[in-house]
């Protein structure tokens, strides 16, 4: 789940060509993976703040085409564990407990979309970040729709 809350700022009210957008946002995630008795379980929540300039390349009262790019600030807080079962090479079960590690990070966001009508608005976009989580890099992409208030 992704929840996002956003305010644009368009410098030109006449025509809306150009925008900015200020969005915060909240993402909790869970992953768990299993082999045979063997398993690894992570957990992720991840506050952002994100500045985005916009341009619609099509602009039309009742549809726009736009793209947009900026810059994402996100505080990610993870927790994780692993059981390893026991096996030929090990003598003893192997369990590493719950550990947890929280970063800060800045990452160029990206995304692109329609707006239908003045309300709706439907999109995608991506950011990718310099954090590392158990030596896993950290792509995020996003996509859904939205309703202008």
């Amino acid at each position: 789940p992704y929840l996002a809350a956003s305010f644009y700022y368009y410098p030109n009210l006449s025509t809306r060509q150009t925008f900015l957008r200020l969005t915060a946002s909240v993402s909790p995630d869970s992953y768990k993976a299993t082999r045979n008795e063997s398993y690894i379980s992570y957990k992720q929540t991840a506050v952002s703040v994100s500045t985005q300039v916009g341009y619609n390349f099509y602009n039309a009262q009742s549809l726009k085409i736009f793209a947009s790019i900026g810059v994402d600030a996100t505080y990610a807080k993870f927790s994780y564990d692993r059981y390893i079962e026991p096996s030929d090479s090990y003598s003893d079960i192997v369990l590493i407990l719950p550990q947890n590690t929280s970063n800060w990070y800045v990452s160029p966001a990206v995304s692109a979309g329609v707006q239908i009508g003045e309300r709706l608005v439907l999109h995608a976009g991506g950011r990718l970040t310099a954090v590392k989580a158990d030596n896993l890099n950290t792509r995020t992409y996003t996509a859904g729709a939205l309703y202008m208030f």
